[in-house]
């Protein structure tokens, strides 16, 4: 389940931009969330919907999501995205970062890339307290430094 995606320098998405697809507290639709029911969990929207005016972003960020997919079934393979060219000095660093739910557990996986492919992936298991690093990868000039977190490492090994 999907609560929340962020975008940076793609795009239409010049500054980190993040939508939720969470819940608030109101009470007035209690069919439309899926509401929390242990003290580390977060309500949700059990549907979301963008709108907004012509050339406000909305296609953009289906494109964003679809990078993001296509990374994470298929690896980088020269994925073709637009960074942010209206700023003053464009950056090429762009980044997308998605947080969801599987298995009543909570992680956040995001990856930042440029023209030249990909600089770093992460994969973090969230909580309302602390988050743990499961992996993260970093391009360090034409190698990369691969981090495991001890506890995830042998869950991969068995």
């Amino acid at each position: 389940m999907l609560l929340s995606a962020k975008f940076e320098n793609i795009y239409s998405f010049n500054e980190e931009t993040r939508i939720l697809f969470t819940a608030s507290k109101s009470d007035q639709l209690p069919l439309q969330v899926s509401r929390a029911e242990k003290r580390d969990d977060i309500s949700v929207l059990r549907m979301g919907l963008i709108y907004g005016a012509n050339a406000s972003g909305k296609s953009n960020i289906i494109k964003c999501l679809a990078i993001i997919k296509e990374f994470a079934l298929n690896g980088w393979s020269n994925l073709k995205y637009n960074y942010f060219k209206m700023a003053d000095e464009p950056q090429e660093r762009s980044s997308i970062e998605l947080e969801f739910k599987a298995d009543n557990q909570f992680f956040a996986y995001g990856i930042a890339f440029s023209k030249g492919g990909l600089l770093e992936e992460w994969l973090y298991k969230t909580g309302s307290r602390n988050d743990t690093m499961i992996f993260e990868r970093k391009r360090n000039g034409d190698s990369w430094d691969n981090t495991i977190a001890p506890q995830f490492l042998k869950a991969i090994v068995r």
